[in-house]
């Protein structure tokens, strides 16, 4: 697919090859790997996967020829990796069974507040498309999954604290602190995030609506490192994908980590940028 909407480089097509190539590959080792027993790495394989789908997402979307928010998907990177993190700083599998609980607590919330609404008449959406009795059944189920979880590993919600604390626990206190608020700003439209397209001329103010390329760059090395750190984490710990395989991967990741510091871990508009001119679409 032609790159030609967005004014990309040379180097910007160079990495976009280089991520295709990576998510080819990673396609082709984990599609038909079953996924480990264990649930400390069965949770682990599952993040991979995740961003996986977050990455190839960034490369379509570059193809397709939009830069728009890409920050809310590297906000969700930088996540799994602080949870990945989180999770494998413990020898014990508590704090995987408490990434799963946290899931069962989050939507018996949900379903704890839809239920209310739909009594009251103020869910006329959630009307259209689903009933009464089926929250009621939800609630009812998801209230047994959490009470059976707590029954069988103590207070498990206790082991899956807030991001920050978790992002302490895990060694990613840098990466909590820069990339993940950085683009928190982005994600929830803040006064800082939305000022950066605002432009001067005559006097009056007017948003921008071009294509926002400045860190595209920096976004792209990003999802390749961040989802190489995911794959050789599983390489490491349960020999898939091989090793071998990810060598060519490491050296890439490796030239991009000190190519791109500090905008790895700080998200910031200060990171380093290709300095060609636009390829004006000449090669793929």
């Amino acid at each position: 697919m032609p790159l030609d909407r967005l004014p990309l480089t040379r180097d910007h097509r160079r990495r976009l090859r280089q991520l295709d190539d990576l998510l080819t590959w990673a396609e082709s080792q984990m599609k038909d790997w079953p996924l480990p027993n264990d649930l400390v790495m069965l949770v682990v394989s599952q993040q991979a996967g995740g961003v996986h789908r977050l990455a190839r997402a960034v490369l379509g979307q570059v193809w397709g020829g939009s830069s728009d928010h890409i920050q809310g998907r590297m906000r969700a990177m930088a996540e799994a990796l602080i949870n990945v993190r989180y999770i494998l700083a413990d020898d014990s599998a508590a704090r995987a069974y408490a990434f799963a609980h946290d899931d069962v607590r989050s939507r018996k919330t949900m379903a704890n507040r839809t239920a209310p609404l739909l009594r009251r008449g103020k869910a006329e959406s959630m009307a259209s498309v689903s009933t009464q009795e089926f929250w009621d059944r939800t609630q009812e189920t998801l209230t047994e999954q959490f009470n059976e979880i707590e029954a069988s590993h103590g207070e498990i919600r206790k082991v899956w604290p807030p991001i920050e604390q978790r992002a302490q626990k895990g060694d990613s206190e840098e990466l909590y602190a820069t990339a993940y608020w950085r683009f928190s700003e982005d994600e929830h439209l803040t006064t800082r995030g939305l000022d950066k397209f605002m432009r001067e001329r005559r006097g009056r103010l007017y948003f921008d609506y071009g294509p926002e390329t400045d860190m595209l760059y920096s976004f792209i090395g990003m999802a390749f490192v961040y989802y190489v750190s995911l794959l050789n984490e599983l390489s490491r710990r349960v020999g898939h994908p091989p090793a071998n395989g990810l060598v060519r991967f490491n050296r890439i990741a490796d030239e991009l980590r000190a190519e791109l510091a500090p905008s790895l871990t700080s998200g910031s508009d200060e990171a380093t940028y290709p300095s060609e001119e636009p390829d004006c679409g000449q090669g793929t």
